[in-house]
């Protein structure tokens, strides 16, 4: 792995070869499912926030995976350019076919002069940030192809890592479902926060709001969920999968929106984190199961 690594950075794209290296990006762009940035443009003014978030993080992606394949001399080319899609293009008209250093030959200077100049740092281009991503698109491409979607989700404040997911809709026959109805909630709001070492490693997940009793959902909004602890939680499960089986237990625990005015002001990131170490300390010594009495 390192020694690919070293061999990518000597292969940064300074004038020659463009062809070549135009193949090797698509491929790398393909590979972190951003390539489209580079044929997109912006949506519209009047397009959906979400989806404008969703394309503002891929084509940051996008741009960074670019300026990281170029080499500094040649910076200067894409430095004053808004999306990767504009980047591609003043690549393209340039060093292309047809382009302005193709017609006249221009063959980019070389330097025996070893000259330490500081790379731009790129985006976070880990594991973490490609899943998210791909889950990010495929969830938007499953909202716009519903009337009534399940369920929606947004990034707070343009954070990669950190979402807003809308539940709209729960067993409709449950006592949950029917309070929501006669007190006009819309939807549950849940909360999602994704370590570095996602997806190996689970989501942290709580309840915002309404605030809900029972239904495995403890102080602080905290949810009691299997799926949510490092033993049970697999890389396989997706965000889809982690909302519908959070509105199954809901349900399941006989959930119900609390008629406590002063419920909602013990619902907050800082009580639900504690009580979830809390009950995770507490089925790693008892397992998924009710502990006797005797022993609290």
């Amino acid at each position: 792995m390192a020694s690919s690594a070293k061999k990518a950075r000597m292969e940064q794209f300074a004038g020659d070869g463009y062809d070549t290296w135009k193949v090797r990006i698509e491929t790398l762009l393909a590979a972190h499912g951003v390539r489209e940035a580079i044929e997109q443009d912006p949506p519209a003014e009047l397009a959906a926030l979400k989806r404008k978030r969703a394309f503002k993080a891929m084509d940051e992606m996008a741009k960074a995976l670019l300026v990281s394949s170029i080499a500094d001399s040649h910076l200067k080319y894409v430095q004053d350019k808004p999306t990767a899609k504009a980047m591609w293009a003043s690549l393209a008209n340039t060093f292309g076919k047809s382009g302005i250093a193709a017609q006249n030959s221009v063959v980019a200077p070389t330097s025996t002069v070893k000259v330490n100049v500081p790379t731009p740092k790129p985006l976070d281009t880990s594991l973490r940030s490609r899943r998210l991503m791909k889950e990010l698109k495929e969830i938007e491409q499953s909202q716009h192809s519903r009337t009534e979607p399940c369920f929606t989700v947004e990034l707070i404040n343009d954070n990669l890592y950190e979402w807003h997911a809308r539940l709209y809709r729960i067993d409709p026959d449950s006592p949950l479902a029917k309070d929501l109805v006669e007190l006009n909630i819309p939807f549950i709001l849940l909360h999602l926060v994704f370590p570095e070492n996602f997806p190996f490693a689970p989501p942290f997940m709580r309840v915002v709001e309404p605030c809900i009793e029972k239904g495995f959902v403890m102080a602080g909004g905290a949810i009691c969920m299997e799926l949510l602890t490092p033993r049970g939680w697999s890389s396989v499960y997706t965000i889809e999968a982690i909302l519908m089986q959070f509105a199954s237990s809901v349900v399941q625990g006989q959930g119900r929106v609390s008629q406590n005015p002063k419920s909602s002001k013990y619902y907050s990131r800082r009580t639900a984190e504690k009580t979830f170490q809390t009950l995770v300390q507490t089925h790693e010594k008892y397992g998924w199961a009710t502990p006797a009495l005797k022993d609290g």
